[in-house]
């Protein structure tokens, strides 16, 4: 057990050190980068340098064959050409060319002084025309490198079977080459070091507002949640952030506030109930009392016992539905049908209170029955609870536009304030003002509604106007619907 512990400690730190900081791997892309485009523009340059180069000593070398050319249609007796070959090219130190006349047999007619030694006959390519340009390159034991063409001369208006060997001497411009290559080699190193210490330098200035912002969310707690993060002077990308780190504030800071007063709330809802019942315990002990004394006092407290058990168990039902979403038992349900059994449950209270309770319309839908029940006997105790006597309270059913349900509980009770509408539904919520006409409610009803609904995907509509009365709709929606009738 403990090497397997080991193990598995020691692959987390392993995945730990792999996981590089966004300023690394930032640093790393932007060398990589620069050291690509580098390496790319250095090969660029070096490749229209070796073209332009190539062009030119094959330009240089066509010029030479045709002035030779030219002397041999002009000179038969080959004077004009040995002076060209023998003398033209030894007073060069770098870019010397050699030229070699063969005849038909092979045999060297003229050659530049010192041409056999260094550039052997059988190294040539095979002759071409005087129009075709066919060029080698050839690098003999001693590292000197030629560039090599071989083409048939004319005299007069025909050939005559001699072969032009003409060798430009390009070692010079090798080592050019090579010195050149060296210098764009430690340009693209030096250039690669120096984009990456701008790079650290950049990321650095960069990440600066990300560094802000851990300092200042680090230095939020539960006591100064109405501080914010965003500041002015951020990049747009590094705001949106920012923002979004504000709303995350605001969401935290309303629930924070909500579970002080749902903390508050539910101490207070259970410090009622719990003082009566120490109270009347206190009470009874104080001195012997008779059987008939005791039994009444333990009735007095079921009353209390009783309420604790329906705060309870509406706190279970709001927790598992917040916690994990049950499997809703799902059903065709007569809506009327069933309001009119919740209506026959609560007939006796209301013609106590002389209030008129009715049911208007009705529908079908699938819903969960016990949960349906339960929402729509919370919203008709609620109304039986706030309507003065010779009021009313109606249940009616009615097909959205959008072809969802929607179940009414309309009543024409003491209404609700602008103010405490959008907190109605919160646990615990009481309107301060009519607190006294239900002293035995704990504040839950709504919010067992509203989870309720959430279950089943609907939501919750609440309109009141103090005076008057409040209507509280249940929007059921469309995946719900089988049809509606009159």
């Amino acid at each position: 057990m403990s090497s397997k512990s080991g193990k598995d400690s020691s692959g987390a730190g392993r995945n730990h050190s792999r996981s590089w900081s966004l300023s690394r791997r930032l640093t790393l892309h932007y060398a990589l980068s620069a050291f690509v485009i580098l390496n790319m523009s250095a090969a660029f340059v070096h490749w229209g340098l070796v073209n332009i180069t190539e062009r030119q000593s094959n330009k240089y070398l066509q010029d030479e064959i045709n002035t030779i050319q030219l002397l041999s249609r002009a000179d038969t007796d080959l004077k004009a050409l040995a002076r060209k070959l023998e003398v033209g090219y030894a007073a060069r130190e770098s870019m010397k060319s050699y030229g070699r006349i063969l005849d038909q047999q092979g045999m060297v007619l003229l050659q530049t002084y010192g041409m056999d030694a260094k550039i052997p006959a059988k190294v040539f390519p095979p002759p071409s025309r005087p129009g075709n340009v066919r060029s080698i390159q050839w690098k003999n034991s001693r590292e000197e490198v030629y560039l090599l063409r071989s083409v048939l001369l004319e005299q007069g208006k025909a050939q005559d079977g001699r072969v032009l060997q003409i060798a430009l001497d390009v070692t010079y411009i090798e080592q050019i080459f090579s010195d050149f290559r060296n210098v764009l080699l430690l340009v693209v190193f030096i250039g690669t070091f120096v984009s990456l210490a701008l790079a650290v330098l950049t990321v650095k200035r960069g990440l600066c507002p990300l560094t802000e912002i851990a300092q200042r969310t680090s230095s939020i707690t539960a006591h100064n949640l109405d501080e914010r993060v965003t500041l002015g002077h951020w990049p747009e990308e590094v705001k949106a952030l920012a923002i979004a780190l504000d709303e995350m504030l605001d969401r935290l800071q309303d629930s924070f506030v909500r579970l002080s007063s749902y903390v508050s709330n539910l101490a207070h809802e259970l410090r009622t109930p719990i003082n009566v019942l120490m109270g009347e315990a206190e009470v009874a002990l104080t001195k012997s009392r008779t059987t008939n004394d005791y039994r009444r006092v333990i009735e007095s407290n079921l009353e209390e016992y009783d309420r604790l058990s329906r705060i309870i168990d509406s706190l279970l039902f709001i927790a598992r539905t917040d916690v994990q979403k049950p499997d809703l038992s799902r059903e065709e349900i007569d809506i009327c049908r069933e309001v009119g059994e919740i209506i026959e449950y609560y007939q006796p209270v209301a013609e106590d209170k002389g209030i008129n309770i009715s049911c208007l319309n009705n529908a079908t839908l699938y819903a969960d029955r016990t949960l349906f029940r339960r929402a729509v006997s919370n919203l008709i105790s609620n109304s039986l609870h706030y309507t003065e006597a010779g009021g009313s309270v109606s249940i009616s059913t009615r097909q959205a536009p959008n072809r969802s349900i929607e179940v009414t509980v309309r009543d024409t009770g003491c209404g609700i304030s602008k103010a405490d509408l959008p907190n109605i539904t919160d646990r615990f919520y009481r309107v301060d003002s009519t607190r006294h006409m239900n002293k035995e409610g704990t504040g839950l009803g709504l919010a067992i509604v509203k989870s309720i609904m959430d279950l089943h995907g609907g939501s919750i509509k609440v309109e009141s106007e103090p005076g008057r009365g409040t209507s509280i709709t249940l929007l059921f929606p469309r995946a719900d619907i089988t049809n509606l009738s009159s």
